[in-house]
């Protein structure tokens, strides 16, 4: 195995080289998915580095999603993508998170009331520059990031914005008027992210990310709500 030192003058701290090291071993598969990587030991010796540096180091990466630990095992390459089936019905992140065995959880990044665009307007049946309620939120499964949440409500719905905006909206929606959601449209894409997301996700910017864009509709036709997901996709994988 072929090791390059760490640059001991850099501004970058040993520990974020040390992190991004390992994830080029991970991507050139020199550390396979699902396998064991080096121990602390080891890894100390490959890039001569101190203890606390490996254990930052190991502590983002397990955090990013990238590895993961098991006690009196080790810390192996983590090759657990959520699977998505991809159908008309359309079910909500926590429903997608139990069917895998996870546990959901959402970050509120923002809530409004806000103009909405041409576009959105034109799907929720509304003016250009009417009001719709806005919300972004920030997706996580046992803990790490797997996706970004823009979505415009009709205003109708304008009552989730008294609600706990990190529950389980759709079962709120729900339980308030027997909504069912389904999906009307639905489109994937490829793209990268912002800074800003780059940084909620915990990715690289350089990282392709999949985004999908779905136009949820109730049992009669109406209009509910347009959505667009930004996805990680080795955290998070569609299949039909």
């Amino acid at each position: 195995m072929e090791i390059r030192n760490l640059e001991t003058k850099l501004a970058t701290p040993l520990y974020k080289q040390l992190k991004e090291r390992i994830e080029e071993q991970i991507a050139n598969n020199v550390f396979p998915k699902s396998e064991r990587i080096p121990s602390e030991n080891e890894l100390m010796q490959l890039f001569h580095v101190s203890r606390i540096t490996v254990r930052k180091a190991i502590a983002e990466l397990v955090s990013d999603g990238v590895l993961v630990k098991e006690r009196g095992k080790g810390t192996y390459v983590c090759d657990k993508a959520m699977n998505v089936q991809v159908q008309k019905i359309n079910r909500s992140f926590y429903e997608k998170c139990r069917l895998n065995q996870k546990e959901a959880s959402s970050k509120l990044l923002k809530a409004a009331l806000l103009p909405m665009p041409q576009e959105i307007a034109e799907f929720l049946e509304e003016e250009p520059g009417s009001l719709g309620v806005y919300i972004e939120m920030l997706r996580l499964a046992d803990n790490v990031p797997v996706a970004l949440d823009y979505v415009w409500y009709h205003i109708r719905f304008s009552y989730l914005l008294s609600e706990n905006l990190e529950s389980e909206l759709y079962e709120i929606i729900r339980k308030r008027d027997g909504t069912q959601m389904n999906i009307a449209a639905g489109y994937l894409d490829i793209g990268l992210a912002t800074a800003q997301e780059a940084e909620l996700l915990k990715v690289k910017k350089v990282e392709p990310l999949l985004i999908e864009r779905v136009n949820i509709v109730d049992n009669n036709g109406k209009p509910v709500h347009y959505g667009k997901m930004l996805i990680v996709g080795r955290r998070y994988r569609l299949y039909y």
